[in-house]
This record gives C-alpha cells, structure tokens and sequence, in this order.
C-alpha cells in the first residue's frame, strides 16, 4: 500500500523525536531506516525528476487536477492520494515542481534533528503555519520546513535553487495573525 513511503522516510531519517508513546512509523516495520543522512538529496530528488506521468502511475491516478498555485505561483496541477504517499506533487508542465508534506507524515519529526540533517546556510522567514513557527529554507538543499522548535507543521521539497529564486516561486509572507 504505501510503495512510496521509503523515500519520504529517508528524507526525514534521524528526525523523529523519542516520545514515550509510539509515533505512527511512515514505512512498514519490515524495510530497513537509511543508514546515513547524506542520502537524503539524491533519494527525494528522484521523486523531483518523475514526470507527471510516472507520478500519476505510481499513486494510481489517472489525472492531476489543474488550476493549482501554491505561494505566489499559479497555473500548476496537483496530485494528492495518501493512501500511496503521504505529500501533493505540484507540477508545471510535465515536471514535478514541488511536493509538500504535512499532517501525520510530519508529526514526531524534531526540528533540531531535521536541521542538522540537511546543508546549509538556512534562511529563517516568517511562517504561514502560525505565530510560533518559522519558517526554514535551505534553497541548494531544496528543502523548507515550519516548526514551532517543537513540532514540524510542514515540509517542502523542491528542485535546488538560490534563496531569492524559492521566494519569488514559493515563499508567500504569513500575514498577520489574530487570536
């Protein structure tokens, strides 16, 4: 059921947070954790190099839905079907542009352990999750991500780019919040 799972796994290897409950496990018990974090860039951007078609193909969908945007870029398609993989593919034209992970996929990963995991130099912008959170990017890595210093909200994947680059395609400021 969740065939795509190992690479999101290998993504945040390292990053789960020991809890006294256990935290729902994003690949079946059987498969084997990564043995290091310098895979992490070559195994999501694989997923990055799959044409709309492959994608489709592997989340069994016959089509992406048009008329996305995501930040301030529009005119995408999206796919989303987390009975296979638990992030939306946004894509332009045939490429796969950008895959956003949240929700149960995201819960127990630790924001210090995902950070030390990717290179850096990381800019720090406001988030669009709430007050609390910041916003993490790491353009040449081709990964972003929302936490609170406790708890991840959001993940981001993209191919790598120059930090002016995600913020005209990706960034989208977070406004003011209200209690």
């Amino acid at each position: 059921m969740h065939r795509l799972l190992p690479s999101l796994w290998v993504v945040f290897s390292g990053c789960v947070r020991a809890t006294s409950e256990a935290a729902p496990s994003p690949v079946p018990a059987t498969e084997e954790a990564p043995v290091s974090d310098h895979t992490i860039p070559a195994t999501w951007r694989a997923w990055l190099t799959l044409s709309e078609a492959d994608v489709l193909a592997k989340l069994e969908l016959s089509s992406a839905e048009g008329g996305a945007s995501y930040g301030p870029t529009s005119e995408l398609s999206t796919a989303h079907a987390p009975a296979h993989y638990p992030g939306r593919f946004y894509f332009q034209g045939d490429k796969v542009v950008l895959i956003t992970v949240m929700g149960e996929a995201v819960q127990g990963l630790e924001p210090a352990s995902l950070a030390r995991s990717v290179m850096s130099p990381r800019v720090e912008l406001g988030s669009r999750a709430g007050k609390r959170f910041t916003h993490h990017i790491v353009p040449s890595a081709g990964i972003a991500w929302s936490d609170d210093g406790e708890e991840v909200a959001f993940v981001e994947l993209f191919p790598p780019c120059s930090g002016e680059a995600y913020r005209a395609r990706w960034y989208e400021e977070p406004g003011t919040f209200r209690k």
